[in-house]
């Protein structure tokens, strides 16, 4: 019975518990059924009422702080606006009951793109639009030209009040971004003050510009900034733009220091931008020798553009003779020029064919040194000042010496040979011949013309011992009456004497009363040191120092120690590899070539036609000239009659003195 008992209560136990059970699943099923919402459409817009997308946003109580300060209470809900620009929300509400709230939204970072929209009232179950319009700013970056910058970085930082009253940035908000394709770029900010802070490329040692800017409440601020503009150009001496033309920037700092900011060029372009701050600079470009010495000064405002044409400079120097006619194919060597003294050589080559060398060269002195067209003759421009940053033109006459010899009583004496000598002194100071520059004649015209430098000289008539000093000046025709007290000496056995008061007349002899050498054009008939190496030698060929007989010091003079084989520039025996009439090849790459031409171009002139001589010729003839020793005349005799006045490997100091030389044709 009791067993009876005990089952029946353990099933109505069973039945009460399934009951109670199904209480608890069915009642919050019936709680829920009851619930009702209101529907609300969220939009967040620009000022121009543009829909801006991928916005989140958090739905919160307002409640109000102990001030009565609307704040946010708890969170009711979020949501995010996607690229369709609205998001559809439910908000849980009966249809009695207005529920005041607030809606906070954020783009991408809730510290500073946070806004926060207040008094949102939610009716009932309506259904409704809530619409935020967000504080942005646009920012568009221009250079001085207007026009809009792309891809230039900045960055955003809050701001605040410094104890002197000066806004100051704080917080870096967005830290290195770039203008876009448009050259501008927008940003949703909380209202209040902000800095942007440009930085500028290429630049070092340098603060970035700080713009202060304000973004006001449910509108948008558009910052358009116009940066400074330096825009850097050089041309070289021909007015064409200068690729990779380097140059140097310099700022002034708070400490009135200038410190470098940078070292440019101007490109594949010539030409070079740059957006600086406002403030001094300093900028400098490298000139012509390679150093960083010309330098300007220039400040810039704000909105302000700066242009910097750098001329690379040159010295165009044209050469005339005494009618003003130009001088082709004459060698002009240029050397820098300190203290009164000439420094190393910086450039060598022939004039063209309108008398014409340009130069590029750096600001400073400079000496010019031009070779005569015929006797090798050196003419010097002492002190010639060259600006870089300007073109310099000079117009540089050769001086010319028109002797004229004349007899006792002041005629003209034609056909008289004589040889020109640099002016020296003896021990004891009184003048006498020095080097020898050529031996000329009066021809039958009755005078020499020769190319002459200003400066003294002496002439002394073939076969006599006086000597004639003559003065020579600079950039003009000289004309040189010589009164000689020896003329009797040089007259032939054709003069006759029959005179009607001492019973003798002269009757003129119309041959040359002497043999005429014809060294004059050589390039090796000046030997200014007198050490047995013509200049053209020194200069070219062995690298010595043709102002100074022994160059390297060791009580031997370098002719001497050239012909015997040992090193005029040390000590031993040289190692010259012999080129040519026992000589090595010159030290310039051009220079064959450039007196080639002229050799050429001065034996058509001479001879009146063209050579038609074979290559292979040709280059025997060119070897006898620059490495011979021979004239140009000799070379023309030889062209003209056959061999004789010209050795193909003897050099001409050594065949002259043959007598093979003596019996040819000159």
């Amino acid at each position: 019975m009791i067993r009876k008992f005990l089952l029946t209560l353990a099933k109505i136990s069973l039945i009460f518990i399934i009951t109670i059970l199904g209480a608890l699943l069915i009642l919050p099923a019936f709680a829920h059924a009851e619930d009702t919402f209101a529907s609300l459409n969220v939009m967040a817009k620009d000022s121009g009422g543009i829909k801006v997308s991928n916005v989140s946003f958090n739905i919160y109580e307002q409640k109000y702080d102990i001030n009565n300060n609307k704040i946010l209470g708890d969170r009711i809900s979020g949501g995010y606006i996607g690229d369709t620009g609205l998001q559809t929300i439910q908000i849980k509400n009966t249809s009695n009951i207005t529920k005041v709230v607030a809606f906070e939204y954020h783009k991408n970072d809730r510290n500073y793109e946070r806004f926060v929209i207040y008094d949102i009232k939610i009716n009932g179950l309506s259904t409704q639009d809530v619409n935020l319009v967000l504080s942005s700013v646009e920012i568009i970056l221009r250079d001085a030209d207007n026009n809009l910058l792309k891809d230039l970085p900045f960055q955003i930082w809050s701001a605040t009040t410094d104890v002197a009253g000066n806004i100051v940035a704080k917080d870096q908000l967005y830290g290195y971004e770039k203008t876009e394709v448009t050259g501008a770029k927008t940003y949703y900010l909380i209202p209040g003050n902000y800095i942007l802070r440009i930085n500028y490329p290429d630049l070092n040692n340098i603060n970035a510009l700080d713009n202060q800017f304000t973004v006001n409440l449910n509108q948008q601020t558009d910052l358009s900034y116009t940066l400074n503009t330096l825009i850097v150009s050089a041309r070289d001496f021909k007015g064409d733009l200068t690729k990779n033309a380097e140059f140097k920037l310099f700022y002034e700092n708070d400490d009135n220091d200038f410190v470098q900011i940078g070292q440019f060029n101007t490109g594949d372009k010539g030409t070079k931008k740059l957006f600086l701050p406002r403030g001094d600079y300093k900028i400098e470009f490298k000139d012509n020798s390679g150093d960083f010495n010309t330098i300007y000064d220039f400040s810039l405002s704000q909105g302000d553009k700066k242009e910097f044409n750098y001329n690379y400079g040159s010295l165009r120097l044209k050469i005339l003779d005494t009618d003003k006619d130009p001088v082709p194919y004459v060698r002009v060597i240029i050397y820098r020029f300190t203290n009164n003294q000439r420094q190393g050589q910086i450039y060598s080559n022939l004039t063209d064919i309108n008398g014409t060398v340009e130069i590029p060269l750096s600001t400073d002195y400079y000496q010019v040194e031009i070779q005569g067209p015929y006797n090798g003759l050196t003419y010097l421009i002492n002190s010639i000042y060259v600006n870089e940053n300007s073109n310099n033109y000079i117009e540089y006459v050769l001086s010319k010496a028109r002797i004229y010899l004349q007899d006792l009583s002041n005629q003209n004496v034609k056909n008289t040979a004589f040889t020109l000598y640099f002016t020296s002194y003896d021990a004891e100071g009184n003048l006498k011949p020095g080097s020898e520059i050529g031996t000329f004649s009066t021809t039958n015209s009755g005078f020499a013309d020769i190319s002459l430098p200003a400066g003294r000289y002496i002439i002394k008539l073939v076969g006599s011992n006086n000597i004639y000093p003559i003065s020579v000046g600079s950039e003009k025709l000289n004309a040189l009456y010589i009164p000689l007290r020896d003329f009797t000496a040089i007259q032939t056995n054709n003069q006759t004497t029959n005179s009607s008061t001492n019973n003798s007349t002269v009757t003129q002899n119309t041959q040359p009363a002497v043999v005429v050498s014809t060294v004059a054009d050589s390039l090796y008939n000046l030997d200014t040191d007198n050490d047995g190496l013509a200049d053209f030698e020194e200069y070219y060929i062995y690298n010595t120092d043709p102002f100074k007989p022994d160059t390297d010091g060791d009580g031997y003079n370098d002719g001497l120690e050239v012909s015997t084989g040992y090193n005029p520039l040390g000590s031993g025996l040289s190692t010259y590899k012999i080129f040519s009439y026992g000589k090595p090849r010159v030290n310039s790459p051009s220079l064959e070539k450039d007196q080639a031409a002229l050799l050429y171009s001065e034996l058509v002139k001479r001879i009146g036609r063209n050579l038609g001589v074979a290559a292979k010729d040709w280059h025997t003839i060119v070897n006898s000239y620059i490495y011979g020793g021979y004239s140009i005349d000799e070379i023309k005799d030889t062209l003209n009659y056959g061999p004789g006045l010209v050795h193909p490997t003897f050099p001409a100091k050594i065949w002259r003195n043959s007598i093979q030389y003596s019996r040819s044709h000159h």
